[in-house]
C-alpha cells in the first residue's frame, strides 16, 4: 500500500499445526486451544517484528524479498531509492500472524 509517499507492506503469516503432546492435568478444551493459538501468534509476530527491525536497521537488506512487489506497482517512482539502497530502510512492514491448532494429543 502507498499513502502520502510512504509504502506499507502487510505480511500475513498463517500457521497450522498440531499440539502433539500435552501432559498437563488440565484437559485441553476449545478455550485452552484458543489461548494457545493466541500466544503462539503473539510470540511469532513479535519474533517477526524483531527480525524485520534488524533487517531494516542493521542490515539494510531486503532479506524477505518484498521489494519486487513495490517495483511491480511503482517502479518509476522508486527506481532511485531502490538504486541507492535505502528503500527497505524506509518502508513500513506490518506482520499479522494467525495460528490454527487442528489436532491435540493428550498423554494422561
Amino acid at each position: 500500500d502507498q499513502q502520502n509517499g510512504k509504502i506499507t507492506f502487510y505480511v500475513n503469516v498463517f500457521l497450522k499445526g498440531s499440539l502433539v503432546e500435552h501432559s498437563d492435568l488440565i484437559p485441553v478444551d476449545k478455550t485452552r486451544i484458543n489461548e494457545i493459538e493466541k500466544v503462539v501468534s503473539r510470540v511469532i509476530a513479535a519474533d517477526c517484528r524483531r527480525f524485520i527491525r534488524k533487517m531494516q536497521e542493521d542490515f539494510g537488506v531486503d532479506c524477505i524479498d518484498i521489494t519486487k512487489f513495490a517495483q511491480a506497482k511503482w517502479r518509476n517512482e522508486l527506481e532511485e531509492e531502490i538504486k541507492e539502497g535505502d528503500f527497505i530502510r524506509n518502508v513500513q512492514i506490518v506482520v499479522n500472524v494467525k495460528t490454527k491448532i487442528s489436532d491435540v494429543g493428550q498423554t494422561r
